[in-house]
């Protein structure tokens, strides 16, 4: 799929806009700057766009309304299908996001073209922003990783990953 955009950043919010003003810095801030931004609103008592005019300002993002009360995975879902690029950037609306994660997920596509779905280490903050733990996977993964995330738990952080739009096949990932 040859798309103009790079990457379609996908946020669901609703409510939590203390959180998210720490949040949206972070990813207008990248040192990679060749995305769209769907931020999803699940029906927030306050109106995204009014409350933070300045990302309206800004042609890489775009704010779409959707029915109150259809929840954080029919938001995401909205926005995947809304979004125009063939990689999605997963990212939560009360997360932080380093500074250069699109331009070393962007590394990461062209350095591995049949690859489906990138994730990365991670730090955990605690109330002050100040780094309270922080989880580095070993590479290269092995297959016990694998069986790992299959049997017992998952230690990817979902606002670490990024995946094709579409499948191999050419099917819409939903």
């Amino acid at each position: 799929m040859n798309l103009p955009l790079s990457f379609s950043v996908v946020t669901a919010i609703k409510d939590g806009f203390a959180e998210f003003s720490k949040t949206y810095p972070t990813i207008l801030a990248q040192t990679f700057s060749d995305f769209e931004w769907l931020i999803i609103d699940d029906g927030s008592r306050e109106n995204v766009a009014s409350s933070f005019p300045h990302l309206a300002s800004d042609p890489r993002v775009r704010v779409i309304k959707q029915e109150t009360g259809q929840g954080q995975t029919s938001a995401l879902n909205l926005g995947i299908r809304q979004s125009k690029a063939d990689w999605i950037i997963r990212m939560d609306s009360d997360d932080l996001c380093h500074p250069s994660r699109f331009e070393a997920t962007k590394k990461a596509v062209e350095l591995n073209p049949s690859a489906q779905l990138i994730f990365s280490d991670f730090s955990i903050l605690d109330e002050s922003d100040r780094i309270w733990a922080e989880v580095r996977l070993r590479t290269p993964l092995s297959p016990s990783f694998f069986r790992y995330l299959k049997e017992k738990n998952n230690p990817v952080c979902h606002p670490t990953v990024s995946f094709r739009k579409v499948d191999s096949k050419g099917a819409l990932r939903l």
